[in-house]
C-alpha cells in the first residue's frame, strides 16, 4: 500500500489478504503502491515515519522544521519569534511587536 516500501509479503491473517511492506521512516513517503524505496520529503515538509503516510506536510504557523538527533521535527518558535508556517524558519518579531498564540 502507499506509505510502505520494499519487498511485499501477503498478510494471511486478514479476511482480505493484500501485500504489505514496512512503513516509510521519518521524513520520507511513497505515493504509489509497489515502490521499492521511499522518497525524501521536499524541503520544509516532513512526515512522522512509521505511520505509512502517503505524503509530507509543512510545519504549522508558530513552528519551524528543526533537526533533532538526525530527525526533522516541527518545534515551536522561541519567545519573541514567529513563523507563518509552511516550513518557513522562525524570525525575530519586529521591534514593538510580539507573537500572539502559543
Amino acid at each position: 500500500p502507499v506509505g510502505t516500501y520494499g519487498r511485499y509479503r501477503y498478510n494471511t491473517r486478514t479476511s482480505n489478504p493484500r501485500p504489505e511492506g514496512p512503513p516509510c521512516p521519518a521524513n520520507t513517503y511513497t505515493d504509489k503502491e509497489g515502490q521499492l524505496a521511499c522518497q525524501r520529503c521536499p524541503e520544509g515538509k516532513l512526515s512522522p515515519g512509521g505511520m505509512g503516510l502517503s505524503g509530507c506536510t509543512p510545519c504549522p504557523a508558530g513552528q519551524q522544521p528543526t533537526l533533532v538527533r538526525r530527525h526533522l521535527m516541527c518545534l515551536p518558535c522561541l519567545v519573541g519569534e514567529f513563523s507563518p508556517g509552511g516550513g518557513k524558519p522562525c524570525k525575530t518579531c519586529p521591534r514593538g511587536t510580539r507573537a500572539i498564540g502559543a
